[in-house]
């Protein structure tokens, strides 16, 4: 798993087409293989964000 922190991490993504209780068993699963905290963030989330084109901007209340 050392190289998908070091060499992959900005390509993987974590997804289910199931959303039911596999997913969080799935979820715990990935953060229980050792990887860097940066590296969790990237896969929860984030690398799907920057795929699909970032957040879109909020209108700030004036």
């Amino acid at each position: 798993m050392t190289w998908i922190d070091r060499s992959l991490r900005h390509q993987v993504m974590f997804g289910s087409n199931n959303p039911r209780f596999e997913q969080i068993r799935m979820a715990q699963a990935i953060e229980n293989l050792g990887f860097r905290e940066s590296t969790l963030e990237l896969i929860r989330g984030r690398n799907a964000v920057e795929f699909l084109g970032g957040l879109p901007e909020r209108k700030q209340k004036v």
